[in-house]
């Protein structure tokens, strides 16, 4: 039973998101994908159903897959070649539409936000977009809203040591260790010369590193689910370097992302809610050599 303090919350909450939705209204693009051949025809209760019907697109390579996503309500986008059965080339070609979309649509002609969310989210769409007008509708400085990941891992190694319990990544746990060690090298490196420039009395650029060090106290993000704001001066140029990232690391872009999210990280908000996902959808058992 609902007390008296919990039932006012909850209508105050409900009078905000009524503020905010008549007063903002910002053009959103939502976008998912899945690529690869499938044993079995996917039904539609493996599909989510679009956030929005007429800004919505699944993208695919595999025409069983656009047809089925078009019966939910789904616009799509047929991505170039047929479907294979090889996980690494599967979840590379779906890595183009999670961190570079704009190299397949440009998005920016008719949208100030793209939401990228994995394919067996079922998307709560009006709680992403209280997330848009709330954030990034209200600071422009922002190009990237995350979320923190719900394991709350603090560093790479917690992700890297997550990815090796599973064979798609352990299969490339070489490649990962050897990225890992390239990118942490040069961040010391980094950090070296930054304390060289903040040694210096008053010296403004070393106040500025000094200041952007003590962002950098985060957790590891998620990436299944991502608002970008198209219109950010930055926002290609971050996930253009995420995209070059991904082929070095490998699959596992959460690790190449906790790097390009220390780098750009004045431009990347991180917070902490999974309340965007109303459920998991999947309801079969997936073989772990079909998930991205």
């Amino acid at each position: 039973m609902i007390d008296r303090p919990q039932l006012i919350t909850i209508l105050l909450l409900h009078c905000l998101l009524h503020i905010i939705d008549s007063s903002c209204n910002p053009s959103i693009v939502f976008v998912t994908v899945y690529t690869g051949a499938t044993d079995e025809p996917r039904g539609a209760d493996t599909i989510p159903p679009p956030p929005s019907p007429h800004h919505s697109i699944y993208f695919s390579d595999n025409p069983t897959i656009l047809q089925t996503a078009t019966g939910v309500g789904w616009k799509t986008f047929k991505m170039s070649g047929s479907p294979v059965r090889s996980s690494y080339r599967n979840a590379m070609k779906a890595k183009v539409v999670k961190a570079v979309p704009h190299e397949l649509i440009n998005f920016k002609e008719n949208y100030d936000y793209l939401v990228y969310f994995d394919s067996k989210i079922h998307l709560n769409y009006n709680y992403t977009k209280t997330l848009i007008c709330t954030w990034l509708e209200t600071d422009s400085n922002i190009a990237l809203l995350t979320t923190k990941h719900r394991q709350h891992f603090q560093t790479v190694d917690d992700e890297f040591q997550e990815a090796l319990k599973q064979t798609r990544y352990r299969m490339h746990g070489k490649r990962m260790k050897e990225y890992i060690f390239m990118r942490e090298h040069e961040h010391l490196m980094l950090q070296k010369k930054k304390n060289r420039i903040s040694s210096v009395v008053d010296h403004p650029e070393g106040k500025d590193l000094k200041k952007n060090d003590d962002q950098s106290k985060r957790y590891v993000s998620e990436t299944r689910f991502m608002i970008r704001s198209l219109k950010h001066p930055k926002i290609e140029m971050i996930t253009n370097e995420w995209m070059k990232d991904i082929e070095l690391c490998g699959i596992e872009c959460q690790i190449s992302f906790y790097f390009i999210e220390q780098k750009y990280r004045q431009y990347i908000l991180q917070i902490d809610s999974t309340e965007y996902e109303y459920e998991n959808i999947e309801k079969q058992n997936v073989k772990e050599d079909k998930e991205l």
